[in-house]
């Protein structure tokens, strides 16, 4: 019965009269919708990965159909050659190993409406809130080591 303070849900007004006339209600047999062709991709992947570990360790994997249909070391370039073969189709594309892959660490989600955070008077409240002291403490986190090859400034007298 529901709450006296409250009026009755219809699945509460239903149960009461179920209780009343005697009758159960009905029960139904649903079926769980079908997987989508990418989930079968993946489960497909899972299910192969023994076999697939004999041939193709340390290489990735292209299903399609529930069948391996491609391998190669770059999974880009396996997309694309599958893509090109059997067109923009869903597949799953997996690294065959037997150590699971690390979890990935998504950052989270910030909203950035243009021109909202950046106006002449919040750039000039953010320039008052820092000080050199702050600049040179947050300079010593950064670890004091020579650039990688791509991040090196070329010479003052280069071209």
């Amino acid at each position: 019965m529901g709450h006296p303070n409250r009026p009755m849900s219809d699945h509460e007004i239903l149960m009461s009269l179920n209780d009343a006339v005697g009758v159960s209600p009905p029960s139904f047999d649903v079926p769980p919708p079908p997987l989508s062709k990418g989930e079968r991709e993946y489960r497909a992947f899972q299910r192969l990965l023994p076999q697939l570990l004999t041939a193709h360790r340390g290489k990735y994997v292209a299903i399609h159909e529930e069948q391996p249909v491609d391998s190669d070391a770059d999974d880009v370039v396996l997309i694309l050659r599958v893509h090109a073969r059997f067109g923009y189709v869903p597949i799953h594309v997996g690294l065959v190993t037997d150590t699971p892959a690390p979890p990935i660490h998504v950052p989270p989600y910030r909203l950035y409406l243009p021109g909202a955070a950046l106006t002449e008077d919040s750039l000039e409240a953010r320039a008052r809130r820092g000080s050199r002291k702050k600049f040179e403490a947050a300079l010593k986190t950064v670890p004091d080591v020579a650039p990688e090859e791509f991040d090196r400034l070329p010479p003052p007298d280069a071209p």
